[in-house]
Order: structure tokens, then sequence, then C-alpha cells
């Protein structure tokens, strides 16, 4: 009989295990439950965090809308976060490929000249060392608010074990503070300005 299809089932941070399905030989998974919310603890005996994320498949979203908008700031060349309790992956679970793809949308401006200024990612509650490398660049001065979309690559992280990064900022020159705006606009009129828009983080599974 030919084989189906070969479900894998990986238990972080040990090797996947590979099941061979057919008429001959079902296979069979014995599943211990106890985990927080019910989650599996264990798959034929083999214990570790249980992940079965798919390549694109979204593992956080957060999205910080206060009510009220709210401008955030860094100031310094050493990278600093915008607010560790609000900008930030959120907790996830590493896939089987210890890789994802953190997306961050946000509207940002630099108050005085366009000089290098940076975005990166370091560990919830730390701001060294990065996860993976900054973004450097220069944006636009006091005459424009730009939507700006930065994908980050972090690699080499431990399979099922969980996440949380902080998005940070910096700026070569302490006065030209670096600004993001945060908020929630739903009014169907523009109201002058009110620069704001949600800033959001996505990772996704690679």
């Amino acid at each position: 009989m030919a084989s189906s299809a070969q479900p894998v089932v990986y238990l972080g941070p040990t090797e996947p295990i590979c099941l061979e399905m057919s008429d001959d030989n079902p296979g069979q998974l014995t599943m211990t439950t106890g985990g927080s919310g019910g989650a599996v603890t264990s798959v034929n005996g083999e214990t570790g965090a249980v992940t079965t994320s798919q390549s694109g498949e979204i593992l956080a979203i957060n999205s910080y809308q206060p009510g009220t908008n709210t401008t955030l700031s860094v100031s310094t060349a050493a990278y600093a976060a915008w607010s560790s309790a609000n900008v930030n992956t959120g907790s996830f679970i590493a896939p089987p490929s210890g890789s994802v793809l953190v997306t961050v949308s946000a509207v940002i401006l630099q108050t005085t000249a366009t000089s290098v200024v940076g975005l990166a990612l370091a560990a919830h509650g730390t701001v060294s060392p990065l996860v993976c490398p900054a973004y450097q660049f220069s944006v636009p001065n006091n005459s424009g608010h730009a939507p700006t979309t930065i994908p980050f690559l972090v690699t080499e992280l431990a399979p099922g074990n969980t996440y949380n990064f902080d998005v940070l900022g910096a700026t070569i020159t302490p006065a030209d503070v670096l600004e993001m705006f945060a908020g929630a606009p739903t009014n169907t009129t523009i109201q002058a300005g009110a620069f704001a828009a949600p800033v959001t983080v996505i990772t996704q599974a690679i």
C-alpha cells in the first residue's frame, strides 16, 4: 500500500518525530496533557514543548492603539525601548525552523536634522544584545511624519521555547529626537495635526 502524507510532530528542543502512515502501519501517537490550558506536555514519552507551526504562520500580533494619541520618543545613540510594556512582539513559541520574521509598522519622525537613526529588537526588558541586525537609515524631519514598515529576520531561536522582543530605537544625535506616533484614529474626517497610527508588530514563522 502506498503511504499517505507523513505528519511531523516537533518536540522542542528535541529532533522531529516522523510517523509512517499507511494501511498496514497506521501509526499511533500517545500524548500526555497537563500543561497550561491543557497543552500537550509529551508525545510517546518524549517531553518538550509541542510545536506545529508552518512557514508563514502568524505566531503573535501586538498592536499598540492608545485611546489618546501618544508620542513615544528615543533620544540616545544607544538603543532604547520605545515602550517595553507596549511596543513588543508579545509572547510567542519559536517554530521548528528556529527563525521568525518580525514586521514592525509605525509612523515615525525625527524632530530636527535628518541624520542616522535606527530600529532594532532585543529580548523583552533588555536593550542588549540585539537579537538580529538593526536597520539604520534616515527619516523626514519635522516636515513629514513617515509611515515606516521594517521586517526583522530573527534566527537561531530554540524551537519550542517562548520569546518576546522589545522594539528599540536610537538617534545618532541626542538633540535630534526620534518620535513615534501611536494612536487609533477612527474619525471619518481627518483631524488637523493628529498624526497617529497603530504601532503594529507581527511575528511569523519561517
